[in-house]
């Protein structure tokens, strides 16, 4: 049987949550959406409306972008350190 939409949203959510640096509390809020909203989906009680996911996507973007960002500042403090 062919695995979902609804399940691949709940699965990326959960994989988000254990190899993310962040709690599914500070995920909700990049999103948009409440705490217990968030943990529903997760648990697959609720359906995220496809705004919502945009939103969830766009808030692990951002996250994203700035642990990129420290990677690199930290890489290159590193580099300067051992000139």
């Amino acid at each position: 049987m062919a695995e979902s939409p609804n399940d691949r949203i709940t699965r990326a959510i959960e994989r988000a949550l254990s190899e993310g640096p962040f709690t599914i509390q500070q995920l909700a809020v990049e999103a948009g959406v409440s705490y217990d909203t968030l943990y529903s989906w997760v648990r697959g009680r609720r359906v995220p409306r496809s705004e919502n996911v945009r939103q969830l996507a766009s808030g692990l973007t951002k996250r994203s972008d700035l642990l990129r960002e420290l990677a690199d500042a930290l890489n290159h403090a590193v580099e300067s350190e051992n000139r």
